[in-house]
């Protein structure tokens, strides 16, 4: 599978299943070369039709609702989670995935209750998971409980990151943005990788709003050297060279930024303009035009 020879580990899967019909690596095996040609509705037929029961089978849903996943069907991605639930009453990593993909606190909630039943009161996993629903279908009218939420998850188990930078987030949703900033330092303390990351991004926006600009700035210097590229970096860039009257500096971010968001014509408005403002009229004229002939019915 790892070479794509798909037609080979089709072959496989078939001895293997006509010797050992009961056996899951076989189905896995099939399934996962079914999908890897293509074939999804082949992989769920297999699925569907295999002689596994229980858990077994649960877990042959997972893995075909993975496949659909990487395939960009989320529907059928969703509805093979469910069939996996219903046959995994002790997995919470199925029940985290169906959870990502619900659509509402209701049909997060009761997911989020059989978690609390597997692992226990004490657990982590249901407060994490109840957190991230909250934010995710009420946002801020139960920010409060999601931090107190995961700050049980931190008390627990300090060492988990993603769960402090999800506690920056939920801090931001409340409102506590000194909070916020503290939570995701402490993430980029914990793991310095992700100082390049959208955490950092996040921790620059809260430090601008809080005022704290110098701070900013200082977390924006090695960002923009990782990520030079990065539309949001950029627009960090670009906000950080007019804070400090720098308009010719902002215009040459702002024209680098417009060669990744050429299919954007407000950007080349912005950019434009920026031209206009350090005195390159020419340039901005230049920038206009060409966004006209690109985009002849933006206005």
């Amino acid at each position: 599978l790892t070479e794509k020879q798909f037609e080979a580990a089709a072959a496989l899967a078939d001895q293997l299943l006509d010797r050992f019909p009961d056996t899951p690596q076989g189905y896995v095996l099939r399934v996962r070369t079914l999908a890897g040609s293509g074939r999804l509705a082949d992989a769920a037929a297999c699925v569907e039709r295999c002689a596994l029961t229980g858990p077994a089978k649960g877990g042959l849903w997972e893995l075909l609702a993975d496949e659909y996943a990487a395939a960009d069907q989320p529907g059928p991605a969703t509805a093979a989670l469910r069939q996996a639930v219903a046959l995994l009453p002790a997995s919470i990593g199925v029940r985290h995935k169906l959870i990502r993909r619900s659509e509402s606190m209701d049909e997060a909630r009761p997911l989020v209750e059989d978690i609390r039943s597997i692992e226990g009161e004490e657990g982590v996993h249901w407060k994490f998971e109840r957190a991230w629903a909250l934010l995710r279908h009420e946002r801020a009218p139960s920010a409060g409980e999601a931090v107190e939420l995961l700050k049980q998850c931190l008390s627990a188990r300090p060492a988990w990151v993603s769960a402090r930078v999800f506690l920056g987030s939920a801090q931001e949703a409340a409102g506590a943005l000194g909070e916020a900033a503290d939570a995701y330092r402490a993430a980029i303390t914990q793991r310095p990788e992700l100082a390049a990351d959208t955490v950092a991004i996040r921790l620059v926006e809260v430090l601008k709003s809080l005022g704290r600009f110098s701070e900013a700035d200082a977390v924006l210097g090695p960002l923009s050297a990782a990520l030079p590229d990065s539309p949001d970096v950029l627009r960090l860039e670009i906000d950080k060279q007019l804070r400090n009257r720098r308009v010719a500096s902002a215009a040459a971010v702002a024209e680098r930024l417009l060669e990744l968001r050429r299919d954007d014509p407000a950007w080349a408005g912005v950019t434009a303009d920026l031209q206009l403002r350090a005195g390159n009229a020419a340039k901005a004229e230049q920038i206009a035009r060409s966004a006209l002939q690109q985009h002849p019915d933006s206005t």
